[in-house]
């Protein structure tokens, strides 16, 4: 009798202890950066089924629900690779001229493979550094937007190079890789999926920085 009697005292205050630390553990993740997370099953799958199956469970429903993030959309996404645009091609015209005196004038890009791939290195450059380093390019900042993880992160060399490389397999069948985000639930393009990364904008009133 005496053990009943315990385990009915101790009873209700594991269930009260369990109680408290399921809502704790609630709440911290309602803190989280971006509150996404990836299922087991999208941890471990190929680049191939993220990028065109969307790999079930990449992102919970109600992912922003309690985030000051949402998806950015097509048009914005547009609107940045234009002001980028120009910022590479300055950048490739001095990276050109650098060149110049040792490649000799008749280089030519998309000719010479070499040269092609020295200013797809300086391209990649450009946007590794900014993504890496915060994960907004010029034309990111100009329109508020951010490249993050799934965690809510800037992603890193690793997760950019796939994102890199998937933004122009992306371009290459008619913008297709582009294109499918306006019919992803989460605005993502195949290289958003393949890098499981995401570009994001802040939710209209947040008072917080982009």
């Amino acid at each position: 009798m005496d053990r009943a009697a315990k385990d009915t005292r101790t009873g209700p205050q594991n269930s009260t202890s369990k109680d408290l630390a399921t809502r704790a553990g609630g709440a911290a993740d309602s803190r989280s950066p971006l509150h996404l997370s990836r299922s087991p099953e999208t941890a471990n799958a190929p680049v191939f089924s993220r990028v065109f199956g969307g790999a079930p469970g990449c992102m919970k429903r109600g992912t922003h629900e309690h985030s000051d993030w949402v998806p950015c959309g097509m048009g914005r996404r547009l609107l940045i690779m234009v002001y980028d645009g120009l910022v590479v091609v300055a950048l490739l015209i001095l990276a050109g001229a650098i060149a110049l005196p040792i490649t000799g004038s008749e280089q030519q890009a998309f000719r010479d493979p070499l040269y092609t791939l020295y200013l797809i290195a300086v391209w990649f450059a450009y946007l590794g550094w900014c993504w890496t380093r915060g994960g907004q390019t010029v034309g990111m900042r100009a329109w508020k937007a951010r490249i993050v993880t799934l965690e809510g992160h800037p992603p890193g060399w690793r997760a950019s190079s796939i994102r890199f490389v998937m933004s122009l397999l992306s371009a290459l069948p008619l913008a297709a890789g582009f294109w499918m985000s306006v019919l992803h639930r989460e605005r993502a393009c195949w290289h958003d999926l393949a890098s499981a990364t995401r570009l994001v904008i802040r939710k209209p009133g947040s008072n917080r920085a982009p």
